[in-house]
């Protein structure tokens, strides 16, 4: 039988592997029912921030692939977007286009 907590991390890891952010994936444990302090534990044991970042960026070269060669601030703000959209917080977006940029 499964715990509160045991269930939190697993959701924890099935939503990054489906590529959503951490705030989605917070988001997504309080929409389960658990409870706050339950799901920042589980995200603070969990949730793999370098990995959000590496999703990101490969969110962003996926979305400018598309655009490629012309990427345009344009281009870039949309990919931000989406990935808002997905959960990723703001820091993990903005290290995700410095990767890009490299």
């Amino acid at each position: 039988m499964l715990n509160d907590a045991d269930l939190a991390r697993r959701l924890v890891t099935k939503a990054q592997n489906a590529h959503r952010g951490g705030k989605g994936v917070y988001a997504l444990l309080r929409s389960r029912g658990i409870d706050r302090e339950m799901a920042e534990e589980a995200m603070a044991s969990s949730f793999d921030h370098e990995k959000e970042v590496e999703d990101a960026a490969r969110l962003i070269a996926m979305r400018l692939c598309k655009a490629f060669p012309e990427t345009r601030r344009e281009d870039l703000e949309k990919a931000a977007g989406q990935l808002a959209r997905r959960g990723f917080t703001p820091g993990s977006i903005s290290r995700a286009m410095d990767r890009f940029r490299e």
